[in-house]
């Protein structure tokens, strides 16, 4: 938490990025029974997995009211880099037969567990843990926060700055365009 002594900052907004690595401010990063920290190699898949873990225990434990309650979604999340393959792509590879990486494997792992029975959900997480096991230099995928990225168009140049009351920036008709 430098970061608000070094800017002066108020506060940091990380709403979305929590909700993939709620551990995200952990000054330090955990170490592993190995002695190696968290954020490496194989032991950054235990860390995802134990946090996923953790956060099914709460679900559990402080039952959610809604109908369909949010802990799938969440975890689908906090999974991203191990379980980030589109679902619908999932399906339709394993209905065709087609080989899946480690990535889709995991997806259906977890898209097949119910929404509302945490056994089912823990068994799913056992699965993911024993795939990724079986891996022997485990990738991981990108950053659930920045799934979208390469979708985005490639950055323009900024217009040239022009003088108070001179034309120069884009019209206001594309400068809502750009905003929206």
């Amino acid at each position: 938490l430098n970061l608000l002594q070094t800017t002066g900052c108020a506060a940091v907004m990380s709403a979305e990025a929590l909700l993939e690595d709620p551990d995200l401010f952990l000054e330090e990063p955990l170490e592993t029974h190995d002695g190696t920290p968290e954020g490496e190699g194989r032991a950054q898949v235990r860390r995802i997995l134990r946090l996923c873990r953790e956060f099914v225990d709460l679900a559990e434990e402080h039952p959610s009211t809604l109908e369909y309650t949010p802990t799938k979604p969440h975890l689908a999340k906090m999974l991203h880099r191990l379980a980030g393959e589109d679902q619908y792509i999932c399906r339709k590879l394993e209905e065709q037969g087609a080989p899946l990486n480690i990535q889709q494997e995991c997806k259906l792992f977890l898209i097949r567990s119910k929404f509302d029975d945490f056994a089912s959900i823990r068994g799913a997480l056992d699965q993911i843990e024993d795939r990724y096991a079986a891996e022997a230099l485990p990738v991981l995928g990108g950053p659930w926060y920045r799934r979208w990225r390469h979708l985005a168009p490639k950055a323009q140049a900024a217009p040239k700055k022009a003088a108070r009351g001179r034309p120069g920036g884009p019209a206001p008709q594309r400068a809502r365009a750009i905003a929206e």
